[in-house]
């Protein structure tokens, strides 16, 4: 299957169960219990599948000295957002019909309620942590490497937060976009390895990712147009997530928000940055996958054009290897778009008069050579 443009490179391509007491970071959960990612499973009951299971996680001990310094702030950060999560899948849970568990979803958002009075997260408790924001960021990479996924996001997410506070105007708008690019680079690597985390990212980390792409312009003192063009870039990572999360509509819908906000930024010159490019060639892509092949290629072919006249390319070979890559993928949506009208008229030709399928099928197989041949002729030029 084809693959939709990542941060930096184009390619070819039930209900939740109540559980307590798992949202401290420093409990480890280690008789009858083994670690799969951020996920743990009970070889004695196994767990009913559903978001709260999912975000059972743990600090391994082995680590917890090394990062003792910002622990706290990760940890407390943690505990507010599971306990918000919770009280939002107790509101959901309290919908049903049946009268014993929404009594028990009832008492745990409760509970969780009380927990988020009580931890409040105060100015003050964060700004001392702004300097340590790199020690952040590499407790999120290490906990990255170690399969501990969730972990992971909440330090890039806290990252995020540290940023948008400290003093250091451009800066911290790249620190900002650096972090939802982090997150956005495990969210795609989780989705191939398990589906179940689709549901998880969907309703706990998409929220994060817009939270933190909306941090950008309201970072103090930095130039305009640099909070513009990061603000445009986390979002193309946010609409990046839709569509591992197989959320193909919404994918669409951010990618081609961000165009519209660049035409209105820059008028005719949109189309000379690259992320212009990415996000119409994800559109066409997501696109493709539902068969619209139309709109496709309508979105493939602004996508070559804007890879041709970009300004922002690290070097013309790499711009040389998008725009043969996505005239690749042009040729197959323009022949696919031709097959479905064959597959029309083979639908049809049982319906219809023997002259009328006859004339419909040769028009569509001159169209076919036509098409193939000026296909053929466009790729030997771009190769």
């Amino acid at each position: 299957m084809a693959e939709a443009n990542p941060p930096e490179e184009l390619r070819l391509a039930a209900e939740p169960r109540v559980i307590n007491n798992v949202f401290h970071i420093g409990a480890i959960h280690n008789e009858y219990h083994h670690h799969h990612g951020d996920i743990i499973h009970n070889h004695v009951s196994p767990p009913a599948r559903g978001i709260a299971t999912q975000l059972v996680v743990a600090i391994p001990e082995e680590i917890k000295d090394d990062w003792a310094n910002v622990l706290s702030v990760v940890s407390k950060t943690w505990e507010t957002l599971y306990n918000k999560i919770m009280v939002d899948i107790r509101d959901k849970n309290m919908k049903g019909g049946d009268r014993v568990r929404n009594a028990l979803a009832s008492i745990c958002k409760h509970l969780k309620t009380q927990s988020l009075e009580e931890l409040v997260i105060e100015d003050y408790f964060v700004r001392q942590f702004v300097g340590k924001v790199k020690d952040v960021m590499n407790m999120g990479s290490i906990l990255a490497e170690k399969q501990l996924n969730i972990l992971s996001i909440i330090c890039f997410y806290v990252a995020a937060k540290l940023h948008h506070i400290s003093t250091k105007r451009n800066f911290s708008v790249l620190g900002i976009k650096e972090t939802v690019e982090k997150i956005t680079l495990i969210i795609k690597k989780i989705t191939k390895e398990d589906n179940m985390m689709e549901k998880v990212i969907h309703c706990c980390v998409l929220p994060l990712l817009l939270e933190m792409s909306e941090l950008v312009p309201c970072v103090a003192d930095a130039e305009p147009k640099v909070k513009f063009i990061n603000e445009v870039w986390c979002l193309y990572n946010v609409a990046l997530c839709y569509y591992y999360c197989d959320i193909r509509e919404k994918s669409v819908t951010v990618n081609l928000s961000v165009t519209q906000l660049m035409e209105k930024e820059y008028n005719n010159d949109a189309v000379k940055r690259r992320v212009f490019g990415h996000c119409h060639h994800n559109a066409a892509l997501a696109y493709s996958e539902n068969n619209q092949f139309g709109e496709a290629i309508e979105h493939y072919r602004v996508a070559v054009e804007s890879y041709e006249k970009a300004t922002d390319w690290a070097s013309e070979n790499h711009m040389n290897e998008k725009v043969k890559l996505t005239k690749e993928y042009l040729r197959r949506a323009e022949y696919a778009k031709i097959d479905i009208y064959i597959i029309i008229y083979m639908k049809t030709r049982f319906t219809c008069s023997i002259t009328y399928s006859s004339v419909l099928m040769n028009r569509l197989l001159i169209t076919r050579v036509k098409c193939e041949k000026k296909l053929d002729q466009r790729q030997s030029l771009s190769s």
